[in-house]
């Protein structure tokens, strides 16, 4: 189904440690469909933890569909729709990843007995895990193009 699982696997580690960008990935509508698909569940399971099913249902399909809408719009406002399908697949996959992580780490301490694992192991994990994310969300949009700050060197006889 998908051209080369290893590629995809290693595109996302390279991804995730800042050594390429989402054209690491192979241009696959089925991939990005599946990687959403995943995203969509991930953050299902993870509202499930604190509210109802139901709401849990809407609020993982309202968070993917916010983010497919938000990256298609800024690529296509930009003038690169050409790298719509790479940059939501690594997005969703780095997503994934950390979304899944914290599921584990948040399903971790609901089952424990000790209330000490609720407030101080939940801040200690939690931190690091929104910052790798934040930076590699920074990373792919840099990488694809989708910020709007220019580097420019900066010329010292203007000052």
């Amino acid at each position: 189904m998908f051209a080369n699982r290893h590629a995809i696997y290693h595109g996302l580690v390279a991804i995730g440690r800042f050594e390429r960008g989402p054209d690491t990935l192979p241009y696959s509508m089925p991939l990005v469909a599946s990687v959403l698909s995943a995203y969509a569940l991930v953050k299902m399971g993870i509202a499930f933890l604190t509210i109802p099913p139901v709401v849990a249902f809407i609020w993982g399909l309202v968070d993917t569909l916010l983010s497919v809408t938000v990256v298609a719009a800024a690529l296509t406002f930009r003038r690169f729709p050409n790298r719509i399908v790479q940059t939501l697949t690594a997005f969703a996959g780095i997503g994934t990843v950390v979304n899944l992580v914290a599921f584990l780490g948040m399903s971790f301490v609901n089952l424990s007995p000790h209330h000490l694992l609720d407030t101080h192991v939940t801040r200690v994990f939690t931190f690091p895990l929104m910052a790798w994310n934040v930076a590699t969300a920074n990373a792919i949009a840099d990488r694809s193009r989708l910020r709007t700050i220019r580097r420019e060197p900066v010329d010292e006889r203007r000052l």
